[in-house]
């Protein structure tokens, strides 16, 4: 399955890459529509890290609404999109999560690859939520690539992210998609932020990653 799925990713890319340096080409002379979105749907979040003050701008009340998103992305300002990408604040804790998701494979007819970065430290919505996003992408042949924050092994995650059991929460999220690899075809990872507080750490991480695959 990993290797099937590494050929077809390449082949994609490789695909796309003529049209990509077509764009940067012509983007020199003149504008031209976007081809990458990164879509912030909330800044609410179920962490409060060190190093992030996104958490403190969570206000439901400013989230657009699931019909405002279809009334933006029906723009034709979005119609080149080929990559974009779902953030936050923390994606999973909007319910209509998965809509979002089906909104930009239907609004974006160029779409070769979304996106998405969690937490991952509520795997009982995430897990169900980006499963079913994987489900979309495959049916509709867009690679998907997600990736669970990871900035330290045991309590320094914890300590990071300013959330009790935040590490093994997370690590939840991270057997499930694992699991789900074997199932279906996308890409998955962790991401890490390097900071003077764990800076010391990141051997660990790097350590505890690869024991992890």
């Amino acid at each position: 399955m990993a290797q099937t799925y590494a050929l077809r990713y390449l082949a994609k890319a490789a695909i796309g890459a003529p049209r990509d340096l077509v764009n940067a080409y012509v983007a020199t002379y003149r504008p031209i529509h976007p081809t990458v979105l990164i879509f912030h749907c909330t800044f609410v979040c179920d962490a409060r890290c060190e190093m992030c003050s996104n958490w403190q701008r969570g206000d439901r009340k400013s989230d657009m609404s699931l019909a405002d998103i279809d009334k933006a992305f029906s723009s034709d300002l979005w119609k080149n999109i080929e990559n974009a990408n779902i953030s936050g604040g923390e994606p999973t804790t909007r319910n209509d999560l998965v809509e979002i998701a089906r909104l930009m494979l239907d609004r974006f007819p160029r779409l070769r690859k979304l996106g998405l970065n969690t937490t991952g430290l509520t795997p009982h919505r995430a897990i169900p939520m980006l499963t079913k996003i994987v489900e979309l992408c495959n049916e509709r042949g867009v690679i998907f690539s997600t990736r669970v924050s990871i900035d330290g092994v045991g309590d320094m995650h914890n300590q990071v992210r300013r959330v009790k059991r935040g590490f093994d929460k997370a690590g939840q999220t991270i057997r499930a998609m694992q699991e789900l690899q074997k199932k279906y075809s996308f890409n998955f990872g962790i991401s890490t932020t390097i900071f003077h507080m764990n800076l010391d750490d990141a051997e660990n991480i790097l350590a505890w990653a690869r024991k992890e695959k």
